[in-house]
């Protein structure tokens, strides 16, 4: 199913869910697996957006909660790069 806004663009809320107001906001995400740079864990969100989080390697099957530092639109989707919450950056 696709939806359209009255603008004739598709509904961005639709196909990526609100992360409480992009950089800065917070998600929650659980850690599936290793990132690429030592220490980073790698979650998916319900809409297929990867989220990778700094520090959480060692959270390797839980859930955390993670501060959004930056958001990269791609081809297949969006890439979320945060930090745990409540951590210095």
């Amino acid at each position: 199913m696709v939806l359209f806004c009255a603008s004739g663009g598709l509904a961005a809320s639709y196909l990526f869910p609100d992360i409480s107001g992009s950089t800065g906001g917070t998600v929650s995400v659980k850690i599936v697996k290793l990132g690429k740079a030592d220490g980073q864990g790698v979650g998916h969100m319900d809409d297929g957006s990867m989220v990778v989080v700094n520090r959480s390697v060692d959270l390797t099957g839980t859930n955390v909660l993670a501060e959004v530092e930056s958001i990269i639109p791609t081809s297949g989707g969006r890439m979320v790069f945060g930090i745990l919450f409540g951590e210095d950056k």
